[in-house]
């Protein structure tokens, strides 16, 4: 935030969605007349509220051209200040976020108004998560008094998605849900139930869910929207909604909707000139081929993304933002063809380096795909610790879908962890246990102290709560009875529903009382 940038220095080159024929705009038809002005900004910010994506970037080149319109600031119809916030907006739809941060933080550090401080500093919020600054990010509190030339809802909903979205990827997933749930109620109170306000936070909430083993709760939640994510969805709506998409297709044992989903969204992403977008969408790519066993066209696959980007020389050391994914992507091949040791220490280093940004999420997926890695290249005390320590943090998150998806990979991993330390686990004995069940149901536990190990893992409350379900109890009911919100007791249910590895409190109470418990 130290450096400042001169618009006049920036040469904004639009994505090609921008240039098609349907997005094409006569600049001097606008500003040739400078009273028609005031009104063609009035229009952007508009959008801007609204979040409609493709008119704000097709209005992108226009604000450039009037920057330079000495005339159009001179007779006030706008103020530099007031194009240049336009411009950091329209930067951020672009996912130039690097160039929106030090244009908005130049903006500011000229004593912005406050009609475009608080846009400003969203923006700036917005970049920081975007470029991993969290410090920045988090010293930055989230706007408590919002007024200022965007609407005051619209900016809370962006401010309440990007703290749902940092939370989660540093595997604070019951913040990362409350943060999204409030952004979600307020978009739907303020612009309507399918606002396009609410597409990141929905599908930051979706992705939770899932992560948590609610497929059914995730999938409703974005059932319907993938035409509005491709219409109106920031590149990271695109991300969070599209991966979560596949990923219950594949729950789901629908490969070819997953592969057809990840195909759609990684067009998307490079008609738009996302390029780090389009990166992370060829190795969920690839994942995907490897999976189905088709191990050729996965080495195709990455052969034409290093092509298409001739500035990434070679994958492995530096690691960086743009790489990463493909990166990831070489390391998945290695592993495929038999080369442990190189997929060993490449995960192990991705997962650092990514934990080192902040981003948990990845960096427990590698630690344990790092893990199974070295099990199958002969080093198996290492490789259970190293799974045990990325198990214990995605335990303690509530972390779970991405261990069953992976399970194909860690799977000899898991079950030698599960054999050779099962006096040393603890309560990581139901969550391995729900991890291996078959499509994550329930297990039967043969050993005949199961009821005792079942009531040590669910806590006092928990069991409390099973038992008033088992009296037919709703959520409200139980809130009353127990002196606690609905919210906390669906909480206690989700920890439950995770331990026991059922979907169905059905399933929850019968299990609670063939062990014993209830």
């Amino acid at each position: 935030m130290n450096g400042c940038v001169c618009v006049e220095d920036i040469n904004y080159v639009r994505p090609p969605v921008v240039v098609e024929a349907a997005f094409s705009l006569d600049v001097s038809s606008h500003v040739q007349n400078v009273a028609q002005t005031r009104g063609l900004l009035d229009a952007i910010w508009l959008a801007a509220e609204r979040f409609e994506r493709d008119e704000l970037l097709r209005y992108v080149a226009v604000i450039n051209s009037l920057i330079q319109r000495q005339d159009v600031i001179a007779q006030r119809w706008a103020s530099r200040e007031e194009l240049e916030t336009l411009l950091a907006i329209g930067l951020i739809w672009q996912d130039e976020a690097a160039r929106a941060l030090e244009l908005a933080s130049a903006v500011l550090k000229r004593s912005a108004t406050q009609r475009f401080r608080l846009v400003l500093l969203t923006v700036v919020r917005y970049a920081c998560w975007k470029t991993r600054r969290l410090g920045v990010f988090y010293d930055l509190p989230m706007p408590r008094h919002y007024w200022g030339r965007l609407n005051m809802q619209a900016l809370k909903i962006i401010n309440l998605s990007l703290e749902a979205a940092a939370e989660a990827e540093q595997l604070r997933l019951k913040l990362a849900e409350r943060n999204a749930r409030r952004a979600v109620a307020l978009s739907e109170l303020a612009f309507g139930v399918d606002a396009n306000a609410a597409l990141l936070s929905r599908c930051v909430l979706a992705a939770v869910a899932y992560e948590m083993g609610g497929i059914e709760e995730s999938h409703a939640l974005i059932r319907g929207r993938d035409a509005a994510i491709d219409q109106y969805g920031s590149a990271d709506t695109t991300l969070w909604g599209m991966t979560v998409a596949a990923r219950i297709a594949m729950a789901n044992q629908q490969p070819r909707q997953a592969l057809a989903v990840i195909r759609r969204a990684h067009a998307v992403s490079r008609q738009r000139g996302w390029k780090a977008l389009a990166a992370h969408f060829v190795e969920q790519e690839i994942t995907l081929l490897i999976s189905a066993g088709h191990l050729l066209l996965a080495t195709q696959t990455l052969t034409r993304a290093l092509r298409r980007e001739p500035s990434i020389a070679q994958l492995g050391l530096p690691i960086d933002e743009m790489a990463w994914p493909l990166e990831a992507a070489r390391l998945r091949i290695a592993f495929a063809t038999g080369d442990f040791a190189q997929a060993a220490d490449g995960f192990t280093r991705l997962s650092c380096w990514l934990n080192e940004r902040n981003q948990e999420t990845f960096a427990v997926r590698f630690a344990a795909l790092a893990a199974a890695s070295l099990f199958h290249g002969g080093h198996p005390e290492e490789a259970c610790a190293g799974l045990l320590k990325a198990l214990d943090l995605g335990a303690s998150a509530g972390f779970f879908r991405t261990f069953v998806d992976e399970l194909e990979v860690i799977a000899p991993c898991l079950r030698r962890t599960r054999a050779s330390m099962k006096h040393q686990l603890g309560h990581l004995n139901a969550y391995i246990n729900a991890i291996l069940a078959p499509r994550n149901v329930a297990v039967a536990v043969p050993e005949n102290n199961a009821a005792h190990e079942m009531t040590q893992i669910l806590s006092r409350r928990e069991i409390v709560v099973l038992h008033l379900i088992s009296k037919g109890y709703s959520n409200k009911i139980i809130a009353r009875e127990l002196h606690i919100t609905p919210e906390t007791v669906k909480s206690h249910i989700k920890r439950m529903s995770l331990k026991l590895s059922t979907k169905r409190r059905a399933e929850a109470v019968a299990l609670g009382k063939s062990l014993g418990i209830i």
